[in-house]
């Protein structure tokens, strides 16, 4: 297995899910290090900014000259409010929700796909997701956009916190790649 790191350090920002039409989506590109299966991917929230109550849509979408291209069919998993773990606001390792597909997806070694993450309710600027983002970007194997409703990808310059395990497809080895 590799797991790819989206940060390094302590996170001390974070990006907004669905609180305006200018963020419906959020994507974390990201360059996988082996060959394989999508596994699985951790989710930080830093924190739950009012009280929402529907859940967030976990997305695998391919690359497209450095923006979020198309779905990749069945890379798709909602995840309901009550299974989101609230970081609180204070940064814990400890403190993520594991979103696992029931088709992974593949992915080939040293191409870059995206993590498109969409509120599964309505845009609502009082009640919404608010997770960990590494400011300015330092993950190197790719780069974080907001999209609205079409989606149109506007650049941001920071990156989601996520962990992403993908699983060797020669034999199933197990190794930690930090980037």
């Amino acid at each position: 297995m590799a797991t790819l790191l989206t940060y390094s350090g302590t996170p001390a920002n974070s990006t907004r899910i669905g609180d305006a039409l200018s963020n419906t989506y959020q994507a974390q590109q990201f360059t996988a290090t082996t060959s394989g299966t999508l596994t699985s991917l951790k989710y930080f929230e830093r924190i739950f900014d009012g009280s929402p109550t529907d859940g967030l849509r976990f997305q695998i979408w391919t690359d497209s000259s450095d923006s979020p291209g198309s779905l990749i069919t069945g890379a798709t998993k909602d995840i309901a409010h009550a299974d989101i773990v609230n970081g609180g606001n204070s940064w814990d390792i400890s403190e993520s929700t594991t979103v696992t597909f029931a088709t992974p997806p593949n992915i080939t070694n040293a191409s870059k796909y995206w993590v498109v993450i969409k509120r599964q309710g309505s845009v609502d600027a009082t009640n919404y997701y608010n997770p960990w983002a590494t400011s300015p970007s330092s993950y190197a194997g790719g780069i974080q956009r907001s999209g609205d409703a079409t989606p149109n990808w506007t650049t941001l310059n920071q990156d989601m916190v996520l962990e992403i395990t993908i699983t060797n497809v020669v034999d199933g080895s197990a190794f930690l790649a930090f980037m």
